[in-house]
């Protein structure tokens, strides 16, 4: 006979309670996907079509490019946008990543976050840095090719972690949307301009003896090309050192919460390396435009405020990929 009781139970007791009435293989199940908000920069905005003067389907940008999009994979993969943007940050990790071609699809080959690039970092290969050289390369132009290729594929990440105000948003459909509390988000800064610019505020935030939360970043991008006229965009950045926020036991919690979201990652990470005996070479697409593709196998989410009212309407299609970004602005050599 069971001595675990219904009434006056503890956190843990209930957790007991749940595993005795066989509630354990749906909690699993439920925890197979990441529902935290990815951030970006949308480099292509988005596209729509109008009747204008009679004529019908005449295409015209819905959302413009360059803006800032938050998607919420805890709904239906809605995206929210905005052209500027206040953030706090709470946390901060760096990892690898590296894009693999697989046929005609590809595949992320990924590392664990840690607080540095410092040390070797376990990836989900079974190898360490996604196959980057732990050591110091003096003379990169002296390896060859296919090392160089391997190298450059190799993102060194800067992954931040924060709550987002959007106090402008729009949906796909241009229509403007209410947010009513910051938003939680996860943001893996890849590119190698951006990677520095987003160091830089985290810097002086060093100086002063302030700690992440404390500051609200404001974020803003601008407009590059490629020698091949493909337009891109980075982030700008100004930070606030003397109007701090007062951390509060709201503020303790999110840390928390984003802290166990890195360790279900990093665990998700490991067991992928567990089950590669020996990292394998593969072919590499150094020129690919890694933001579009996630990781989702990951489990704790982090407790997020009210949800966003979006229209239940259709979204318009997605204007069409105007190429690659070219590896002339985002590789990352030594």
């Amino acid at each position: 006979m069971s001595n675990l009781s219904l009434t006056n139970v503890s956190e843990s007791d209930l957790n007991a309670l749940a595993k005795a009435m066989g509630m354990s293989a749906d909690a699993t199940a439920k925890k197979q996907g990441s529902t935290l908000p990815r951030l970006k920069i949308d480099h292509k905005g988005v596209e729509g079509t109008a009747t204008i003067k009679g004529k019908q389907n005449v295409p015209y940008q819905v959302v413009e490019a360059g803006q800032f999009c938050l998607e919420r994979l805890d709904t239906d993969g809605s995206k929210i946008y905005q052209e500027n943007l206040s953030i706090r940050l709470f946390n901060q990790r760096f990892m690898y990543k590296r894009y693999v071609r697989d046929g005609e699809s590809g595949r992320y080959v990924k590392s664990v976050m840690g607080l540095d690039l410092k040390s070797d970092l376990q990836d989900t290969d079974g190898g360490v840095n996604c196959g980057r050289s732990s050591k110091y390369i003096e003379d990169f132009d002296s390896l060859p090719q296919e090392t160089k290729d391997l190298m450059k594929s190799i993102k060194r990440v800067r992954v931040l972690f924060g709550l987002a105000t959007f106090n402008q948003a729009t949906n796909e459909k241009g229509e403007t949307v209410s947010v009513v509390e910051p938003i939680p988000f996860v943001w893996e800064v890849d590119n190698r301009d951006a990677f520095k610019t987003l160091g830089v505020p985290i810097n002086k935030m060093v100086t002063k003896n302030l700690i992440l939360p404390q500051c609200e970043l404001k974020l803003s991008t601008e407009e590059k090309s490629v020698p091949s006229g493909i337009k891109f965009y980075l982030p700008k950045v100004s930070i606030d050192t003397e109007n701090l926020f007062d951390l509060s036991k709201e503020d303790q919690t999110t840390f928390n919460d984003f802290n166990e979201w890195v360790n279900s990652y990093n665990n998700w990470v490991l067991s992928q390396s567990s089950k590669s005996s020996d990292s394998t070479t593969v072919d590499v697409d150094v020129a690919e435009d890694v933001e579009d593709v996630e990781v989702k196998e990951l489990t704790k989410p982090v407790k997020e405020p009210k949800k966003v009212k979006t229209k239940k309407e259709e979204a318009p299609a997605p204007k069409k990929d105007l190429g690659k970004i070219l590896d002339e602005w985002d590789d990352d050599e030594e």
